[in-house]
Formats: C-alpha cells, sequence, structure tokens
C-alpha cells in the first residue's frame, strides 16, 4: 500500500481502521498486517505482545506464513450502515448486536479501546480517567496482594460489556431493569469468548467498590494521600492489551 496511501494499488481497496490492508480486513489480536499487494514474500503479520514498543518484531510471521494465517484468519469488513437496527459499529469496524451478540464480532482491541476512551463518573472528573485504566489499576493491585491469577484476570475484563454498553452510573443504573439484562447476557457472551469467570467471585466486587473509594477521594474530591495520575487513553489502551495478554498466557 505504501506509507500515507489510504487505498491499495494491488487490490483497490481501503485500509482499515486498525491500519491493516483492506483484502484482509479484520484480524483479532493482530497488531498490524500486510497482505504483500501481490508479493506474498512481502506479507506479514505482527502480533501484540507485552513488550511490543521496545521489541516489535518478537512476534512475527512472513511471507507464506502470514498469507496462510492472514486467509484463515481474516473477518471481512462489513457493508457500513449508520441505521443497523440493535448493532453499534466498533474501531475495528465490526457491528455488533447488542441484544444477540456474535463472538465472532467480539475482539480484544475494540474492547480495550473504547473502555480508554470510556470515562468513569460520568465524565464529571477535572481530568479525564478511563474506564480502563479503573480495570488495569484494579487487576495491579489484586496482583500485588496476591490474589490468583484468574481473579486478577477476571477483574481486568469485569466492565469489558461497557465497551459496547457504555458506563451507566449506578443511580441511574438501579431503575434500568432491561440494561440490567442485556448487560448480564452480554458479560455471558464475552466471558465464554475471552475465558474468563461470570458470574464474578465476591472478590472482584469488594475490589471494585475499593477502586470506587479510592477514585473517588483522590479523583472527585482530590483528597487522597497516594492520589491517582490519570493516563491519556493512547498509553493506557496498550496497557490495558498488554495486561490481558500477560495473564491470558498466566492461566
Amino acid at each position: 500500500m505504501g506509507i500515507g496511501k489510504d487505498i491499495c494499488d494491488h487490490c483497490g481497496l481501503a485500509r482499515t481502521n486498525e491500519g491493516h490492508d483492506g483484502c484482509i480486513g479484520t484480524l483479532e489480536g493482530v497488531a498490524n498486517a500486510c497482505c504483500g499487494h501481490g508479493n506474498n514474500k512481502a506479507a506479514y503479520v505482527q502480533f501484540f505482545h507485552d513488550d511490543y514498543n521496545n521489541n516489535p518484531n518478537k512476534i512475527r510471521l512472513g511471507g507464506e506464513e502470514a498469507i496462510e494465517y492472514i486467509n484463515k484468519h481474516k473477518t471481512p469488513m462489513q457493508k457500513e450502515d449508520l441505521f443497523i437496527k440493535d448493532h453499534v459499529r466498533t474501531r475495528s469496524g465490526q457491528y455488533v448486536n447488542l441484544l444477540d451478540p456474535d463472538p465472532k464480532t467480539l475482539f480484544i482491541e475494540d474492547i480495550a479501546h473504547a473502555l480508554a476512551h470510556t470515562p468513569r463518573f460520568g465524565g464529571h472528573l477535572v481530568t479525564f480517567y478511563s474506564v480502563a485504566q479503573h480495570s488495569f489499576l484494579g487487576s495491579i493491585e489484586l496482583h500485588k496482594e496476591g490474589y490468583d491469577p484468574k481473579l486478577v484476570f477476571d477483574f481486568l475484563m469485569h466492565d469489558a460489556s461497557e465497551a459496547y454498553l457504555v458506563d451507566i452510573p449506578s443511580p441511574l443504573k438501579a431503575h434500568l431493569p432491561e440494561y440490567k439484562k442485556i448487560e448480564h447476557n452480554m458479560m455471558l457472551v464475552l466471558s465464554k469468548k475471552f475465558g474468563f469467570r461470570y458470574p464474578f467471585d465476591p472478590i472482584i466486587k469488594m475490589q471494585d467498590r475499593h477502586m470506587l473509594q479510592r477514585e473517588w477521594d483522590s479523583l472527585m474530591i482530590e483528597d487522597a494521600v497516594e492520589p491517582i495520575k490519570p493516563t491519556a487513553p493512547s498509553i493506557v489502551k496498550i496497557q490495558f492489551l498488554n495486561r490481558f495478554n500477560v495473564l491470558k498466557h498466566s492461566i
């Protein structure tokens, strides 16, 4: 496709939102990929991993091996339509049915992106603070306290449904029984797709309330001994993905 080009000279298709070539579509768990534009030897697939920024060539397929992987795992882009009933369009271009989600349309990259851009406390903070950072920091705390990696992973993913259903403040959610049903169904599908346990252990609820209190003290009323430092969405998205990959491979 070439640097700065949005349309491939070979296939004539536009890039996906992730930056993949149009003929590839979407590749779950892939940081970057190229079809080779007619030259299979130039094709490659680059995966996410926990040290991607320092060693971007750590996990990479090239040539025919990359072409084989692309053909086996690619998800074609759906025809764009703003008004598909009951669906939302994700950053990667997937259309997710909120009432009957198809696991094939649920990508961890979309979850990380959306949660990194979703505010806690309905956005009523001086500085932007995301649901992704909430989940990331809470999982780090559980790890430091010696909890089982499965519990740590469960906490990282405990708000995954909010990537598609947004973060509704608890005082309002209490009056939305239909939302709770939709959220429950979404979590059932997400937990099966990504391998976390749901319904959650009581420890997850306990940690969630602990983080809520810590965030309130630190970010809402700004009266904390050890204040939380909000992280930019672009950074916390990478932190969330790296944390996901580390925990997923440890359980």
